[in-house]
């Protein structure tokens, strides 16, 4: 029987999801935003959980919703600068 790597698993979602496959940011964001194999970062789940959407990962709507209203105004502020970076103005 194997065990429970949550860390492994943790870096295998991560290189899927760096190739934008929807399973692996959606099951990276509920370990993120859970802490499992790795720090708990709501910042980073809520980008994840939006990514997941954008890519049409069903339920992953459902648990960007469910976690929107328990970040902080600062999370919310990092994750928006993840999803939104400004561009600067070269003048």
């Amino acid at each position: 029987m194997v065990g429970k790597n949550l860390a492994t698993a943790r870096k295998w979602f991560a290189a899927a999801a760096r190739q934008g496959q929807p399973d692996a940011l959606f099951n990276l964001g509920a370990m993120t935003a859970n802490g499992e194999g790795g720090a708990k970062d709501p910042a980073a789940a809520y980008v994840l959980f939006n990514l997941a959407t954008q890519a049409g990962y069903d339920g992953a709507a459902g648990a960007l919703k469910a976690l929107t209203p328990t970040l902080t105004a600062d999370e919310r502020k990092r994750a928006e600068a993840v999803l939104h970076p400004r561009v600067a103005s070269s003048h």
